[in-house]
């Protein structure tokens, strides 16, 4: 029978990284062990096709799954994650690589026996995940708020329901980022929300894409003294990209600078700052 991995596959959310620690463990455990031997247990013809894999030039498909399952001596639950985390990493749509993350969570919270550092980080997920999170803690900042739901859910714009509003202030309070004080009211704390792992990315991505829409509504719902859209179109090389993205987080620091010495702020505002490319640069000569 061969050796099963002593890290828990359930613990990862980068098949690579796994892979990676499990090479390393049984060459600890077996100094003959080797990229080639790995490949021959797993069935893989091309011996240094796993250390490819490790190393991000090579993906997994449905079959080299099942056989790398196999080598892994993986039990049934464990190979219905490997298969759904080779998914979530190699998925290259934000929705797809979004369903099998909640795949990859409900499995986690079904088989890890320690489940807290999973429930934070699905609450950080969480979090960057709807807009309208950081958009409540704000509220909390400037308002004297001590549970009325009903009125938190309809001061935003666009409103959201009141089990909505009160399911953020619970989440937000578990992420340490509201507290409620003695007298009930809930404040917002200035505690910074951060996390390693590949959801982050992920979670950022669908809050962008939140924004984007409410950004996209507010041509035609907001009235233009509340509002200020504009762009440009340039024609610029990869060093002034450079140079604009640098000046874009100067002036975001000068921003959030602004905010903070508001004594008298009344309205959540966001501030949607993109610049992107709509045309393809040219390759140097002699590139493939």
């Amino acid at each position: 029978m061969g050796t099963r991995t002593t890290g828990r596959i359930f613990d990862h959310l980068d098949y690579r990284v796994y892979l990676t620690e499990h090479y390393e463990k049984s060459k600890q455990a077996n100094p003959h062990f080797s990229f080639r031997s790995f490949s021959t247990k797993a069935g893989f013809k091309t011996k240094d096709f796993l250390y490819r894999v490790m190393h991000g030039e090579k993906n997994l498909s449905q079959a080299s799954v099942f056989k790398l399952s196999g080598a892994l001596n993986l039990k049934r639950e464990e190979v219905e994650y490997f298969e759904n985390l080779v998914k979530f990493n190699q998925s290259r749509n934000v929705k797809e690589k979004d369903f099998y993350f909640q795949r990859l969570s409900a499995l986690r919270g079904e088989y890890m026996v320690d489940g807290s550092a999973h429930r934070l980080e699905s609450q950080q997920y969480e979090y960057y995940a709807k807009w309208w999170h950081t958009a409540v803690r704000s509220l909390l900042d400037m308002y004297e708020f001590r549970g009325d739901f009903k009125w938190l859910a309809k001061k935003l714009d666009p409103a959201i329901t009141t089990a909505q509003a009160e399911q953020s202030v619970a989440l937000l309070e578990s992420l340490g980022l509201v507290l409620r004080d003695s007298g009930g009211r809930y404040k917002a704390t200035h505690k910074s929300l951060t996390t390693g792992t590949p959801i982050l990315p992920l979670a950022i991505t669908k809050f962008h894409l939140g924004t984007l829409e409410l950004a996209a509504r507010c041509l035609d719902e907001v009235p233009k003294e509340e509002r200020d859209l504009s762009c440009l179109t340039l024609g610029i090389s990869r060093k002034t990209l450079d140079r604009i993205k640098q000046k874009l987080k100067r002036f975001r620091t000068e921003l959030l600078k602004l905010a903070e010495a508001d004594e008298e702020a009344d309205t959540v505002y966001h501030l949607n700052l993109h610049i992107f490319p709509l045309s393809k640069r040219d390759k140097p000569e002699g590139a493939a």
